[in-house]
C-alpha cells in the first residue's frame, strides 16, 4: 500500500500556492497537492493530455528538449516543466492549461 503522505515519482505537486490553491506549503497534503489533469499545446493547436506525449510530438516536429523551466518568477503551474530550442515556453494558458509556441507565432501574438 502507498502511504499518501509521500510524494510520488512521476507526479506534480503544488509546493506553494494562493488561499485557495491546495499547497505543501498552505498545509495540504501531497496527495491534496497534486496537480491533477493539464492539457499542453502547440500554437494553440493540437491538444495533449499527458507531458509524455507532448515531449514525444515536439521530438517528432524537431524541437529538441533543452531543458527545465526553474525560473523563480513563473508560476508554479510552469515549474519543473520543460524547455524545447525553438520554442517559447512553458507559458500559462488558464487553468490546468499549459502553453507552447514557436517565435514565429510568439512575436505575431505578443504585437
Amino acid at each position: 500500500m502507498k502511504n499518501k503522505d509521500k510524494p510520488e515519482e512521476n507526479k506534480i505537486y503544488a509546493l506553494t500556492g494562493g488561499h485557495d490553491t491546495p499547497s505543501i506549503a498552505n498545509g495540504n497534503t501531497w496527495a491534496e497537492s497534486e496537480v491533477k489533469k493539464r492539457t499542453f499545446s502547440l500554437n494553440g493547436g493540437s491538444k495533449f493530455e499527458h507531458l509524455f506525449d507532448f515531449t514525444n510530438k515536439m521530438a517528432s516536429l524537431g524541437f529538441k528538449r533543452s531543458g527545465v523551466n526553474r525560473n523563480p518568477a513563473h508560476r508554479i503551474e510552469l515549474q519543473n516543466l520543460p524547455t524545447f530550442s525553438g520554442l517559447a515556453g512553458p507559458m500559462y494558458d488558464g487553468p490546468n492549461k499549459i502553453r507552447y509556441e514557436t517565435w514565429e507565432t510568439y512575436e505575431a501574438m505578443s504585437i
